[in-house]
């Protein structure tokens, strides 16, 4: 059993690149694309309503990704310590020493994009076990035992990929488009509130898999368009067909 890429909110007409995170796993193209050089802009401001000390900013990096993308270059305004975590993504820690006044941290990184063929090629390795059991449950966020999600699920039929494309579209039936205002609230608050934007609506299409026993995952990422970076999230969706 492998991921797939179910992309909900945003039309994309380029491609993604999805920056490490904890827990999304393995770092994956979600479209295809040419060959190409990206470049990636990340800009944190600080502004402290008082003097901060040693304040440590955690920042996901991209990584190289054999055959798929190479970092060519990479820099920050601050100096930034690399880590790596347990499931291999790349972190860069800066440390401020004190923060009084508004400040911004910056990290600019130029990749080069390999072709990637998806109907040629899987999007990650096997589920294994432990992701598994994971994909299917329920937590915080992603309530796929609660009855309304539960009931939301009822009534979707059809094998793996047109069960898929109808759990999309019943999402997208109930909740509209919005832009992002600050919060994520989760699967259920979404789906009582009728509207969200790409984080909501992959939270939801992930609950809505899990209630109906199909593993899932959110996947967070960024849009590249040229020098141009915006953030989006879609759904990684366990295939039975991967092995």
């Amino acid at each position: 059993m492998r991921w797939a890429a179910a992309v909900v909110g945003l039309a994309l007409t380029t491609l993604l690149v999805l920056l490490a995170r904890d827990h999304v796993g393995t770092p994956t193209l979600a479209l295809e694309h040419p060959e190409a050089n990206a470049f990636v802009r990340l800009e944190f401001e600080l502004r402290p309503a008082g003097p901060v000390k040693d304040l440590v900013l955690a920042i996901a990096l991209p990584t190289d990704l054999p055959g798929r993308q190479t970092v060519l270059e990479l820099d920050a305004t601050h100096p930034m310590r690399e880590v790596r975590t347990a499931r291999g993504n790349r972190i860069g820690r800066v440390v401020l020493p004190e923060v009084s006044d508004r400040t911004t941290v910056t990290v600019e990184a130029e990749l080069r994009v390999h072709p990637f063929d998806l109907a040629a090629r899987p999007v990650a390795p096997p589920l294994g076990t432990a992701d598994r059991v994971r994909a299917l449950g329920a937590e915080s966020g992603l309530e796929a035992d609660h009855p309304e999600i539960v009931a939301l699920e009822e009534g979707i039929e059809g094998e793996r990929l047109a069960w898929i494309e109808a759990a999309l579209a019943r999402v997208h039936d109930h909740v509209r488009y919005q832009g992002y205002v600050g919060s994520r609230p989760g699967a259920l608050a979404t789906l009582r509130s009728g509207e969200g934007d790409c984080s909501d609506q992959t939270d939801l299409l992930v609950a809505l898999c899990r209630a109906g026993g199909v593993p899932a995952r959110h996947a967070y990422g960024l849009e590249l368009r040229g020098r141009t970076t915006n953030r989006h999230s879609w759904a990684e969706i366990a295939h039975p067909d991967g092995g």
